[in-house]
């Protein structure tokens, strides 16, 4: 592992960096809805100034590279891929689906095993989505579900099948007030009984920072110019649930 690994995260309302050095971690997190571009570099000057760290010695960057706002993902990547660059250092995209059930997880251990479903509002009637397991220790386990974009459709069937999941994230309030008439009993009192906190967790930085840091013992780190945002609704760029179903059942 290297000594100093700094981690930014602007995928949500939230602004919120974090930086690993020999002497622990250091963090800073503010709500900055649309002010993410003014505020993130003194963010991480003022945090580089703080731990007496010097942007030439950071061995790697990570970044929420989404799914999230389109305009966060892509202030992250910019940022990350610009100090990259004049850091000499190697970088690690964090999905922020993944680090948004990590950062619930630090503050719900009592969750033990259970699989976190992460679903956030992709407006137009869509939904970003996911399916987690950690153990204890909060290093990810399996993946019962990559992130994808879905239709309410598709999201509806999802959230049934892992009946057993705990479910969080903004795009719930969303479904609920927006397909009630179309949810089953038993899915409808499910998201009614979801709490505030789920709804609202903030993706934090130092989540992105421990996922980066299993990412960098295992090799799984880029070149700067590979620092780009993930958008999911771009069709060259992803495949929805429904024609990952019909490419499996076309290719047996």
């Amino acid at each position: 592992m290297p000594q100093t690994i700094l981690a930014i995260e602007t995928s949500q309302q939230s602004c919120s960096v974090a930086i690993r050095t020999e002497n622990g971690v250091q963090s800073r997190h503010q709500i900055a809805a649309k002010q993410h571009a003014n505020v993130l570099l003194p963010m991480v000057n003022e945090l580089l100034t703080t731990c007496s760290v010097s942007l030439q010695d950071v061995d790697a960057i990570a970044f929420g590279c989404g799914p999230g706002s389109f305009t966060g993902a892509r202030i992250a990547a910019s940022v990350t891929q610009g100090l990259a660059f004049a850091a000499n250092a190697r970088v690690i995209p964090v999905s922020s689906l993944q680090a948004l059930a990590h950062s619930y997880l630090q503050h719900h251990s009592q969750l033990g095993r259970a699989p976190l479903l992460v679903v956030l509002d992709a407006h137009m009637d869509e939904y970003y989505a996911a399916c987690y397991q950690f153990n204890a220790k909060g290093d990810l386990q399996h993946t019962f579900m990559s992130d994808c974009l879905l239709s309410a459709t598709s999201l509806r069937k999802w959230l049934s099948d892992f009946d057993e999941a705990v479910l969080l994230g903004n795009g719930l309030p969303v479904l609920l007030e927006k397909s009630a008439s179309s949810l089953s009993e038993n899915l409808l009192r499910r998201l009614e009984l979801v709490d505030e906190t789920a709804r609202s967790t903030e993706i934090n930085a130092n989540s992105v920072l421990a996922i980066a840091e299993n990412a960098w013992r295992e090799g799984e780190h880029l070149a700067a110019e590979q620092a780009l945002p993930v958008y999911l609704r771009e069709r060259s760029a992803w495949k929805t649930v429904e024609q990952q179903t019909a490419s499996k059942s076309e290719s047996k």
